[in-house]
Parts: structure tokens; sequence; C-alpha cells
């Protein structure tokens, strides 16, 4: 199965992360100026493209970090984007 992220959003929450560190949905609507239910919604197709990955402390905590796949998934953006604007 190929990856399809097509959302604005999922890139926007892959660099939040990137640069934040781990975080919740919570705090990632907050920031990125999202509701909290979108936010989970995109988040756990980012999960099911193994792009972020829920950690602990506890299985349903909802503490998130950008998988090594999602790093590369931003960085080809970022590089087609930056290919394109040349």
């Amino acid at each position: 199965m190929g990856l399809y992220l097509v959302e604005p959003t999922d890139f926007e929450i892959l660099s939040y992360l990137l640069d934040a560190g781990r975080n919740n949905a919570v705090n990632i609507a907050v920031a990125l100026e999202q509701n909290r239910e979108y936010m989970n919604t995109r988040l756990r197709r980012l999960a099911s493209h193994e792009c972020v990955e829920r950690i602990g402390p506890a299985e349903n905590s909802g503490l998130c970090e950008i998988t090594e796949k999602g790093a590369a998934a931003l960085a080809r953006v970022h590089h087609a984007l930056h290919v394109h604007l040349i």
C-alpha cells in the first residue's frame, strides 16, 4: 500500500511534530488552530500509514511522535516544493 497524504493538515502535523517533538492531539490542535476531533482523525490516519506513532506512558495516552517514515514523507514534500519553485 502506497503512502497517500493529501490533506494539507497532515503535513502541518508532521512538520509540527518534527519541530516541537512528541505531543498530544489537544496541543497540536491548538498550535495548528484546528479542532480536537479533526486532529484525532488525522493523527489516526497518519498512524495507519506509520507516519506517527502513539507512544506511552499509557497505551491510550494520545501522546504521538513523528516516525522515520513520517519525516521522510515530509522531506519528500519539501524537496518537491523546492524543486518546483526553482
